[in-house]
């Protein structure tokens, strides 16, 4: 399974990585190309509802990252709580985050 990272501001490809595909590939190698991004500054990562996990939301905000995935709400509670979605960069990741998939 491929991956990729990619920074939304200017839509350049930063990091890419190839794992076994199963359960949990995509959420484990985001969690590792996060922890590799240079910089001790704040970094928000986009995600779709897959990362919408109390384990990967923890892991990030231990890495120092603000989670903006899509929250899955279906038959359970979201991990994303209502102090990151009020925000409007939560809206803009959303919307952006499209474009690794293009």
């Amino acid at each position: 399974m491929g991956h990729a990272l990619m920074e939304n501001r200017h839509g350049l490809f930063i990091d890419s990585r190839v794992s076994e595909a199963n359960g949990t590939a995509e959420r484990d190698m985001a969690q590792a190309m996060v922890s590799d991004v240079p910089g001790r500054h704040r970094i928000t990562v986009g995600g779709d509802k897959n990362f919408d996990t109390k384990g990967f939301v923890a892991g990030l905000q231990e890495l120092n990252a603000t989670p903006h995935v899509a929250q899955n709400t279906s038959h359970r509670r979201s991990a994303i709580d209502g102090r990151t979605t009020r925000h409007p960069g939560y809206a803009v990741s959303q919307r952006i985050r499209k474009r690794i998939e293009a």
